[in-house]
């Protein structure tokens, strides 16, 4: 319960910063459907896949980032190589409980899910709760927005 009450306070949070954005939940869509593909390569852990999925002036803001991690990336080569990081970090890396939403103008889709990820180093479990906000244009994701909370 808690996991659906924290995500409609934050995608109704990141809604209002894109001022009268409305939201719907259009599963087929095409921003969705390049999304859902972006989100697949990173659980098969290809960042190659995923990286050609990105404008070259795409931009990576973490909302709620670690105190050693960056607040905010500019440019494919900053955020493919910090993906890379991430995913070097754990040998599981699988999303639970996907839920897709795109706007009506169909250019940014919010994702929301479960990180079950294990560390690579430990074999400990690593779970977040997370919502993404990601803007497509040109079949290219030219943002990323990421807000998690640690469970």
């Amino acid at each position: 319960m808690s996991f659906r009450w924290w995500t409609i306070g934050t995608l109704t949070i990141a809604a209002s910063m894109g001022a009268g954005i409305a939201l719907n939940a259009r599963e087929n869509s095409h921003a969705t459907q390049i999304v859902e593909t972006a989100i697949d390569s990173l659980e098969r852990k290809a960042p190659q896949e995923f990286d050609r999925l990105l404008a070259a002036n795409v931009r990576f803001d973490n909302i709620f980032t670690l105190p050693d991690r960056p607040v905010a990336l500019q440019g494919r080569e900053a955020v493919s190589a910090h993906i890379e990081g991430i995913l070097s970090l754990f040998e599981q890396f699988e999303f639970a409980h996907k839920r897709f939403y795109a706007t009506q103008d169909d250019r940014t889709v919010f994702i929301e899910a479960r990180g079950d990820f294990i560390v690579q180093e430990t074999g400990a479990p690593y779970r977040n709760t997370y919502v993404f906000a990601i803007e497509v244009n040109n079949d290219r994701i030219t943002a990323i927005r990421e807000y998690n909370r640690n469970l």
